[in-house]
């Protein structure tokens, strides 16, 4: 008996002889997959019709819808790469949140995408001291040190870190620290960063700890700003050095 399966595009033919010779066809089911979750203000509250916009990785759209009187939403995502979800709502400020999907479902925890008020990011700005913050932060948020098997809530904040942004024209950008850290100590003990006055557009984020230049302790993450927007990165994960 042999069996001989040749695959074209997504669909396979096989030949199968056994006394005789069988030929049929099988088309594989295309990938695809869907984001489920309950859009929520900060405090935890479900919010009714957000927009909800998600784009590829290179940031071009690629689906939308809007929440329910739940706030619940399904979308599709790209499968098997990057992607980012960028959510509004009145009187909330524009919010991008970056996921990577498998393909199937890929349900986020209720509370995972959230929007905040002009007044919350305003109040989070006074603490930046290492810059002169103008406007609300473009982008905030924490570094935790990534241990396996751990509640998120439980990981260490870690301190000393330095969080530079590289845009997709390649120009760079230093974040700014709380806690009267300058832009050479890096994060102070709440692990605390920012940066302002970005414009719409891909980034990357680059973290190392201040106190090595060794580049396998630096890691690297994908952000999309959408126009007068605001990405909260919490937590950004540093991981166990080897």
């Amino acid at each position: 008996m042999f069996e001989l399966v040749i695959q074209i595009g997504e669909c396979r033919l096989f030949l199968i002889n056994e006394d005789m010779l069988y030929l049929f066809t099988g088309c594989l089911a295309p990938t695809e997959a869907t984001l489920e979750t309950i859009i929520t203000d900060s405090s935890g509250a479900p919010l009714s019709l957000a927009e909800i916009v998600v784009y590829d990785e290179e940031a071009v759209e690629y689906s939308s819808t809007s929440s329910d009187e739940d706030g619940f939403i399904s979308v599709e995502i790209p499968p098997l790469e990057t992607f980012f979800v960028a959510l509004s709502a009145d009187e909330f400020i524009t919010t991008s949140f970056t996921g990577y999907a498998g393909d199937g479902l890929f349900a986020a925890p209720e509370g995972s995408l959230y929007l905040r008020s002009e007044a919350e990011l305003l109040t989070l700005a006074s603490l930046f001291t290492s810059c002169e913050p103008t406007g609300y932060p473009a982008i905030d948020g924490n570094v935790r040190l990534d241990i396996p098997h751990q509640a998120q809530e439980d990981l260490p904040l870690l301190s000393g870190v330095l969080i530079e942004g590289t845009s997709s024209t390649e120009e760079t950008f230093n974040a700014c620290y709380t806690e009267n850290n300058s832009t050479e100590d890096g994060t102070g003990t709440s692990g605390v960063f920012g940066f302002f006055d970005l414009a719409e557009g891909l980034y990357t984020l680059k973290a190392r700890l201040n106190s090595t230049e060794d580049s396998d302790l630096e890691i690297e993450y994908p952000f999309f700003l959408p126009e007068n927007g605001n990405i909260p990165v919490y937590p950004l994960f540093f991981p166990l050095p080897s």
